[in-house]
């Protein structure tokens, strides 16, 4: 991973915070998982996309459910 591809991310994070936010339901674990995802593309190289599935699987299991759900 080159300096560009860091400096696209921090230039991005706060997007991609946004939308992890509005997935999860929490800005704590938005931040992680952003976090966690950019470290696991510096390490591997490869696409971040399965960490953040597997993520939000995690989180929609732990959602309360409500009437108006189906």
């Amino acid at each position: 991973m080159t300096a560009k591809d860091v400096d696209r991310f921090e230039t991005s994070r706060s997007r991609l915070e946004t939308i992890a936010y509005r997935l999860l339901g929490s800005a704590g674990e938005a931040e992680d998982v952003v976090q966690e995802t950019f470290l696991r593309r510096q390490a591997a190289s490869r696409s971040p996309r399965p960490g953040c599935l597997n993520q939000l699987a995690s989180a929609r299991r732990s959602w309360p459910r409500t009437a108006g759900c189906l």
